[in-house]
């Protein structure tokens, strides 16, 4: 099985304010500044070097080599949903544990689900541009759990 091992980094912009996401397929440091090869293929500038564009260490996610359902790559970060279940989300991570990226459920902060190709992924967002995600996902289950227990307790009056 062959595998291309991509990347993405945010931009660093005017005042080192990460700006836009750029894609590539390897990220390198030189004297304390972070750089990707971007997509498509890096402009050859001559001399042996390559076009390569400045990004934030913070930012640096990696490609788990799955696409969701609308065909967008999945990062660490991303923050997903599996097989169509709206009631949990999860966050894209890499475990040290298992040597696999496997997705944390954001409501249990326990669960962890494997990533395959034979269950489908939605991305609805990352970790970084969409932190209320996080928050969100918090709320709209404990409203769930809140709307159980007031069922649970009406059956029981």
């Amino acid at each position: 099985m062959q595998r291309t091992i991509r990347f993405r980094g945010k931009a660093t912009g005017k005042g080192n304010i990460p700006t836009n996401w750029v894609y590539g397929g390897g990220c390198f440091s030189v004297a304390g500044n972070t750089f990707i090869f971007a997509d498509p293929t890096p402009k050859f500038m001559g001399n042996g070097v390559y076009e390569a564009k400045a990004i934030e260490v913070r930012f640096i996610c990696q490609s788990v080599g799955l696409h969701d359902i609308f065909k967008a790559e999945v990062y660490e970060g991303d923050v997903v949903r599996l097989d169509g279940n709206k009631k949990y989300t999860y966050i894209v991570e890499w475990s040290k544990a298992y040597s696999a990226f496997l997705a944390r459920c954001i409501q249990t902060k326990t669960g962890l689900a494997n990533l395959t190709p034979f269950v489908p992924i939605e991305v609805i967002g990352n970790i970084y541009d969409n932190p209320n995600l996080l928050k969100q996902s918090y709320i709209a289950t404990n409203a769930f759990k809140q709307q159980v227990m007031v069922i649970n307790n009406h059956r029981k009056g």
